[in-house]
């Protein structure tokens, strides 16, 4: 089946290239590629792993089609304004929200690393990086962070991003110090996910300004593997008994969500989407206004042999609803992706913002669901979006006088 699969998301791809339907960041051409790979490293390296059984294969032939039918039906329906430039038009910037965001930036980020060090030195000074990760997987319980720099990681990322559109017209200084303030928060945690932003929202966004060609994306792939071996052999405990080698981490980071996924089951609770809608859940749980459970956002390991807790995109969605799960919420992710990806193409700053943030989304398919569980993440995102692009408010600095880089409307 898994060649079968291959053959024909293959063919799906070649049928998109040769209709010219979108480019290669578009939701359904990112999916399509993205399974299509998975699929082929898993033939590759399955011995490393058990053997996948029928459900994931299912789930991928459901998904794949559905996804990139109601994406490319939503691109090609909505009704829009394209601006003459599209996507390549010049982005609207409030230039005073903007340098709002970046000193509290400034002010925020070395207050966020220190407390978290602060925090992390209280367990004492050996495995200080193995200790970081525990405290970002479980800090909610033991004393996290509160108060404004909780948002600390949500306003560095608007500012890369924006950053990035405006390159190369940004002053330099001011981009590296944004680049700067996201890897110190990215270390500060131990964290992948910031760095995958980084990454992918730069090969999007440069990809679209014609400063990298799709050949680049294979070698950047190959780089941010090599990249994240040597970043989880930091997290590693000193005292770990097992000695992990660069095929443990494929079969680990890359290929155990699906194998993980074959021993995902069924809700059989009375509760609605309790995977799914697991941010409002949590929203009513803490407003006391339905009493509800809200599941954990750390996932149980699994053995599969290598231990996991990741379980591809599909896990949620075939956990609270089975197969119609898996063929609704790929509808649901094809008209949001596609109408987004529309709006980006029609020059709207916001849009061409957020979706620079749906690639991660897209591309982190095969390991966890990224939008549902980081809901939370991407509302913060929209407001700072929103607010950094729209044309109403504005206060004067000192230097004021200077004329923002860009004018385009939003």
């Amino acid at each position: 089946m898994a060649i079968s699969l291959i053959i024909a998301f293959i063919i799906l791809m070649v049928v998109f290239k040769v209709f010219h339907l979108g480019d290669t960041f578009s939701p359904w051409m990112i999916t399509t590629a993205v399974w299509t790979g998975y699929i082929l490293t898993y033939l590759f390296f399955s011995d490393l792993l058990v053997p996948l059984e029928t459900r994931f294969y299912t789930c991928a032939l459901i998904w794949v089609p559905t996804m990139s039918l109601s994406s490319i039906l939503t691109y090609q329906c909505w009704p829009t304004n394209d601006s003459p430039r599209g996507i390549n038009a010049p982005l609207h910037v409030n230039a005073s929200m903007f340098d709002l965001l970046f000193v509290l930036s400034l002010l925020l980020t070395p207050l966020y690393a220190y407390q978290i060090l602060k925090i992390v030195l209280e367990f004492g000074s050996e495995d200080i990086m193995y200790n970081i990760r525990i405290f970002a997987n479980f800090g909610k319980e033991g004393g996290g962070l509160t108060g404004v720099l909780k948002y600390v990681n949500s306003i560095n990322t608007a500012l890369f991003i924006i950053a990035l559109w405006r390159f190369p017209d940004i002053p330099r200084w001011k981009f590296i110090t944004i680049a700067l303030t996201n890897l110190i928060c990215a270390l500060s945690i131990m964290a992948k996910q910031p760095i995958f932003v980084m990454l992918f929202a730069t090969l999007f966004v440069f990809y679209q300004k014609k400063y990298v060609k799709p050949r680049a994306i294979i070698l950047w792939g190959a780089a941010l593997i090599m990249l994240f071996y040597g970043f989880n052999q930091l997290r590693t405990s000193e005292n770990s008994q097992t000695e992990r080698t660069f095929f443990d981490f494929i079969a680990i980071y890359i290929l155990s969500p699906a194998a993980a996924f074959e021993r995902a089951d069924i809700d059989l609770t009375d509760q609605f989407g309790t995977h799914t809608l697991a941010f409002f859940n949590a929203v009513l749980s803490k407003l006391h206004l339905a009493d509800v459970y809200v599941e954990e956002t750390v996932q149980p390991f699994v053995w599969i042999p290598l231990p996991t807790n990741v379980y591809t995109a599909f896990q949620p969605f075939y956990e609270d609803f089975g197969y119609k799960g898996i063929a609704f919420f790929a509808t649901v992710y094809g008209v949001l992706f596609g109408w987004l990806y529309r709006k980006a193409h029609s020059g709207s700053s916001t849009s061409k913002c957020m979706y620079a943030y749906i690639t991660v989304v897209l591309m982190l398919q095969f390991f966890q669901e990224q939008f549902f569980v980081t809901l939370s993440t991407i509302i913060q995102l929209a407001v700072l979006f929103l607010l950094a692009t729209q044309s109403t408010i504005r206060f004067r600095w000192p230097d004021s006088h200077r004329q923002p880089n860009n004018t385009s409307p939003s």
